[in-house]
């Protein structure tokens, strides 16, 4: 989850529709919580972390994170190794995009869909969630509060944050982070934060809440002094450059895979996400 994946999928025009439902695989009439299962393939599904994974699970294979997001997968994994045992349906919604025509997408239960994955399932058990785009952001967090794998402190406040500056303009907000169990004053460093931001010239939505109180302090991850992005990119690429010569340009698909590996799947995830949404901001 990243402020800006939802900023933009907030401020998107894109209309909702709905797919042919008679292509839907039903699942023996069976269903969770007054809702129909259906079974649908998994290569139908997709999954964008940026959006509505609103938990810490980056941070490359050695963090915490990363640990307990693994040893969460493990043991969903275990009833599955029979194969009449389902798992409580995956949540999903069907998304239109400006540069496809849509596809269902998991909302929540992606340590679910890994441990299905990790199976080799061909169909995965979904119910269907219909809503607007903030109701369906909403109905992610809300189903994440309630998970078995809790949300840390930091995760709940990071993902507040996110549906702070991805309401940006837009009525109720204040009703709607109170209504997610925002406290007040959380709600009011939040205010604080954003004008401060703003004041610097900059965008509130490209800031994770982490971020952005370091910004606020004066502290950047890399340069104490000065928030310089662009310097900070210059940089690295010379470094990088330094260290790899031509040797990374020539084998692109070998750089991708050890930057994935240092990155960790989520962070890796999130990187080609942002920039194919800059890339279409630019076009």
């Amino acid at each position: 989850m990243h402020p800006k994946a939802i900023y933009h999928f907030m401020k998107s025009k894109q209309e909702m529709t709905m797919p042919d439902w008679t292509k839907i695989r039903p699942s023996k009439n069976k269903t969770f919580e007054g809702k129909d299962i259906h079974l649908i393939a998994l290569s139908d599904l997709e999954v964008k972390p940026s959006l509505f994974q609103f938990r810490e699970t980056g941070g490359g294979t050695h963090s915490p994170d990363f640990y307990r997001s693994k040893t969460h997968i493990k043991n969903l994994s275990k009833p599955l190794r029979n194969p009449e045992i389902e798992l409580d349906p995956i949540t999903i919604a069907w998304i239109n995009q400006s540069w496809s025509m849509g596809m269902w997408t998991v909302i929540e239960g992606h340590h679910r869909l890994e441990a299905y994955k990790f199976h080799n399932r061909c169909h995965i058990p979904c119910v269907i969630f219909e809503g607007d785009r903030l109701e369906i952001v909403l109905q992610a967090l809300s189903s994440n509060y309630k998970d078995k794998l809790p949300m840390t402190q930091s995760e709940k406040l990071d993902a507040q944050w996110t549906i702070f500056v991805g309401m940006q303009n837009l009525q109720y907000r204040t009703k709607t982070l109170l209504d997610i169990g925002t406290a007040p004053g959380t709600l009011q460093k939040f205010r604080e934060h954003e004008r401060g931001i703003k004041r610097q010239g900059e965008k509130p939505q490209h800031f994770t809440w982490r971020e952005a109180k370091r910004f606020i302090k004066g502290i950047n991850n890399m340069n104490e002094a000065q928030y310089d992005e662009n310097e900070l990119v210059k940089r690295w690429a010379q470094d990088m450059y330094n260290k790899f010569g031509d040797t990374a340009r020539n084998s692109p698909h070998v750089f991708g895979d050890a930057l994935k590996q240092y990155m960790g799947e989520y962070s890796f995830s999130n990187m080609i996400e942002y920039h194919a949404m800059t890339d279409e901001e630019e076009d």
